[in-house]
């Protein structure tokens, strides 16, 4: 099984759960026969520098209505 971790970050909210950032999360898919395991850490502001060395991915979450949430992630 291969792992991949991923990273939100969204400044205003949770996108997963609408509570406050700072959830971890992991999921077993199937991918072409495959088996991947994506943990998922839900961060509500810039992630502490030892945790980023090791992310596989990053995905900055923001709102289409709410152009503070995009200008803080922009910034």
């Amino acid at each position: 099984m291969q792992r991949l971790l991923l990273l939100l970050l969204c400044p205003l909210h949770s996108p997963l759960t609408d509570s406050p950032p700072g959830g971890r999360y992991k999921k077993e898919v199937n991918v072409d026969g495959q088996s991947h395991l994506l943990l998922i850490r839900d961060e509500g502001g810039p992630p502490d520098a030892q945790f980023s060395a090791w992310a596989d991915a990053v995905i900055f979450v923001f709102s289409l209505e709410n152009e503070q949430s995009f200008q803080a992630v922009y910034n």
